[in-house]
């Protein structure tokens, strides 16, 4: 189900499949599952201390301030979790081939040594927002790809159904410098697993959470680089 708010699109999709980049504590990969099982079962299940202690499992949310990655607590404040996921939904990936983006669950082959790797071109991160957490006006980090034949042009965030995750505050205000409006979603009433795919140069911010924990995934989406050279187009690769 997919409804269509100006600059941005928002489908949900309660069917979605994960599987995490990387092993468990017994060093194996967890299978594709449910997401609402995985997260249930592998995030909300952690004591809220083994976020915050461990360094190896999330880390203080950067921001670009003069250029540079840093901390800057009074532009952002949230943390990210260590580890990346591939997110699967059929819906998604209807609309982006519909709108000429890579969808999330698109892959390709690289040969290297002659050994052949398949990577996903775009993961999820998760983040966390707890109870002050928030992010000033801005436009999400550009990404560089592998490989020049692709172009960052979208975000993707996807956000669990209130029924898993209760809090509120920590809405997304859209700007829309074209009509100088502004269009407020609150993920927090989001009663399922809800996508909102926009425009990387959107901007956006999202509002202090007043109460609760507020989890969203995020990656980078892409389209083929228009503007790359004859060269480039060697590098076309299949998945």
């Amino acid at each position: 189900m997919g409804y269509i708010l100006l600059m941005f699109h928002i489908i949900q999709d309660p069917n979605i499949k994960i599987t995490p980049n990387s092993t468990d504590e017994d060093g194996n990969f967890d299978p594709a599952k449910s997401i609402e099982e995985y997260f249930r079962e592998k995030i909300l299940s952690k004591p809220k201390d083994c976020w915050d202690k461990s360094e190896q499992e999330t880390s203080q949310t950067t921001c670009r301030v003069y250029g540079k990655e840093q901390v800057d607590l009074t532009k952002r404040n949230s943390l990210t979790y260590a580890f990346t996921y591939n997110i699967l939904s059929l819906p998604v990936d209807d609309y982006c081939k519909e709108k000429d983006i890579f969808a999330p669950s698109y892959s390709y082959s690289e040969t290297h040594l002659g050994f052949n790797f398949t990577y996903y071109l775009t993961s999820f991160e998760l983040l966390r927002y707890e109870p002050g957490g928030f992010f000033l006006k801005h436009k999400d980090k550009l990404i560089k790809p592998r490989n020049n034949y692709y172009a960052h042009t979208h975000m993707c965030l996807l956000y669990p159904p209130d029924s898993i995750n209760k809090y509120e505050g920590g809405d997304i205000i859209f700007y829309d410098t074209e009509s100088n409006g502004i269009h407020v979603v609150e993920p927090s009433k989001f009663t399922t697993w809800t996508f909102i795919i926009f425009p990387q140069q959107t901007l956006h911010e999202v509002t202090p959470v007043t109460k609760g924990t507020r989890w969203v995934f995020k990656a980078p989406l892409f389209e083929v680089n228009k503007n790359r050279t004859c060269s480039d187009c060697d590098d076309e690769l299949s998945s």
